[in-house]
């Protein structure tokens, strides 16, 4: 028989050290206990059962809650809207359904006090989802996130932001409908310094300097006119001031990650703006009258996140975004990103885009072509 190891004896005198630990520990800020509700409460809705779902979804959000997702789920209001249209679909679908939360940070902006999560839920695709056959393989979904805290001070969740990047499933999926990734596809990586799930206090000067250094690098990216690979590449170009040398860029899907200033000009700077050679950003967007424009910019220790619904108006002029020919449509885009700064200069950037949104203001649907693809296609799950 092997050694028996004992439990650890607990005595008064250890007892009595946990207290005075615990006393000795930093009360935590109205926005780590805001973070910690969301970090736990979505965590719980994800593990929910049908008869709970409804009842947790009534804990996080107000009555009257706004939920803004990417397509298809795009705009309801309420818990039971949210339960029916997002929730609801993805737990039937994803029985096993799990999340993995590699960002949660908060901060405030404009009085309001938000909370960005950014990770993946990941489950097996069991049963029909969006209208699409199952596959009954694993699938990563990524998701960004913005929670507004209510106003009330019910500690309770009034609009929620969320970006699902219902392509890269449909990629996943074993089918493409646009081709043309030309970046890295895949699961995104969380931070290099793995320490992005702030579930405690931190700095407000730390966060208040991340956020100033992303706004001052969002400046030079707009001021900076460049399109071409010359151009951007150059030393013109403001952006090599704010990057790391081994930076990475976590584009969604259709897009893909780059690394490093050149894959980033090539894969996706340079793309974008000769396919979107009129652009508005951020709070252009109001002053233009579209309403729109940021609705969060937080810095919580060395990370940061911004975000507009819609974030970018352009006008889809030029070809080759997405090996696409110019439509000279004008579009709208949902777009968030966070930020990790490392070395003291930005290493990574998460940027969750409704593409499929984007591309159905461009003719392009991305769900009807996935779900006659998959009609004419054989199963690849005996339990569809």
């Amino acid at each position: 028989m092997g050694r028996v190891i004992q439990p650890d004896v607990v005595t008064p005198a250890s007892k009595q050290q946990c207290l005075v630990e615990e006393l000795a520990a930093p009360v935590p800020s109205r926005n780590t206990q805001s973070k910690r509700f969301v970090h736990d409460i979505m965590q719980r809705i994800v593990d929910a059962d049908e008869a709970t779902l409804g009842t947790l979804l009534r804990e996080a959000y107000t009555p009257d809650a706004e939920f803004r997702g990417s397509h298809p789920f795009n705009e309801v209001t309420g818990p039971d809207a949210i339960a029916e249209t997002y929730w609801g679909p993805l737990r039937e679908a994803f029985p096993d359904l799990e999340r993995r939360d590699d960002l949660v940070i908060g901060g405030t902006y404009e009085g309001n006090e938000i909370i960005g999560c950014l990770g993946h839920l990941v489950g097996t695709f069991s049963h029909s989802w969006l209208g699409l056959r199952p596959t009954g393989k694993t699938m990563y979904l990524r998701y960004g996130e913005f929670h507004k805290m209510a106003a009330d001070g019910s500690g309770r969740i009034a609009q929620s932001t969320v970006i699902l990047d219902v392509l890269d499933a449909v990629q996943q999926m074993g089918f493409d409908p646009i081709g043309s990734t030309q970046g890295a596809a895949g699961r995104w990586n969380g931070p290099i310094t793995t320490d992005g799930v702030l579930t405690y206090n931190t700095d407000p000067a730390e966060g208040a300097s991340t956020i100033d250094y992303i706004m001052q690098m969002h400046a030079a990216l707009q001021g900076f006119k460049g399109v071409t690979a010359q151009d951007l590449l150059s030393d013109e170009n403001p952006q090599k001031v704010f990057w790391h040398r081994k930076m990475m860029w976590y584009g969604p899907a259709g897009i893909g990650t780059c690394r490093g200033i050149t894959g980033f000009v090539q894969h996706h700077q340079m793309p974008f703006r000769m396919g979107f050679p009129q652009r508005l950003y951020g709070n252009q967007l109001r002053d233009a009258g579209f309403g729109g424009g940021h609705y969060v910019r937080i810095g919580d220790g060395h990370f940061a996140g911004t975000g507009g619904w819609p974030s970018v108006v352009g006008t889809h002029g030029g070809d080759g975004w997405l090996g696409l020919k110019a439509t000279g449509k004008q579009v709208q885009m949902r777009v968030m990103d966070f930020y990790a700064l490392h070395e003291g200069l930005i290493r990574e950037n998460w940027v969750p885009m409704d593409v499929c949104h984007i591309l159905l203001q461009l003719g392009i649907d991305v769900l009807a072509l996935a779900r006659a693809h998959f009609d004419t296609a054989p199963s690849q799950c005996a339990a569809a």
